[in-house]
Parts: structure tokens; sequence; C-alpha cells
């Protein structure tokens, strides 16, 4: 499964020592067999940036990202494929508005049925 990661300064760092630390830690990540990077982002206004992974153990991006909890805010957002996102989203769509129709359907019925 692919995830974004996203990571911003909570703050503006104390202090270049916060940079060169925070950049020091991410030499060290440790490289899993199993989470694989796809891509690194950074943001235009220099307040953090993004990380494509794939890993089928989500467990590994806790090991990662705790790493970096004393320099960084970060959220880990799980992905899908577009095309399988729309795949799901027209089902449920169809289905919420055949629902929909129904209750329609029996309200109308009902009012009729009420002199």
């Amino acid at each position: 499964m692919k995830y974004m990661v996203t990571f911003q300064y909570p703050h503006k760092p104390s202090s270049a020592y916060d940079t060169r630390t925070a950049f020091k830690v991410f030499d060290t990540i440790p490289q899993f067999p199993d989470l694989k990077y796809l891509g690194y982002f950074g943001r235009l206004d220099g307040h953090g940036g993004f990380v494509l992974v794939e890993t089928d153990n989500p467990a590994l991006l806790l090991q990662v990202g705790l790493r970096f909890q004393p320099f960084f805010e970060y959220y880990i957002y799980p992905l899908l494929e577009m095309a399988d996102f729309a795949n799901i989203s027209r089902g449920v769509n169809n289905e919420v508005a055949t629902i929909i129709e129904e209750s329609e359907r029996e309200q109308r019925d009902r009012d009729k049925a009420t002199p």
C-alpha cells in the first residue's frame, strides 16, 4: 500500500543546529527491505515536505517517523490509486443514489396515501 507522509516544522527552527540535526537524523534512516521510498518532495515555502512510500508493513512508518518527532510534525495518509478510488466512489455513489431514490419514492407513496 502507498502512503504519503507529510512533515513540517511545528514552529520556525530555533537554530541552525535544529535543522542540521534533523538532516543528520534523515541521513541515518535505516533502510528496511519492506519499505520502498518512491519520492521525496520539499515544500516551496521551506516549511516541510512530503515523502511517498510503499509498504505492506505500516509499523515501519512508525519506526521511521518517531525519529523525527523532536523536529517535525508529521502525518501519514494511506493512499489508493485514482482508478481504484474512482471505481469505489462510483459504486458507493450509485448505491447511495438508489437508497435516496427508494426513500423519496416511499415518501411520495405515503404522501399519496394520506388524505
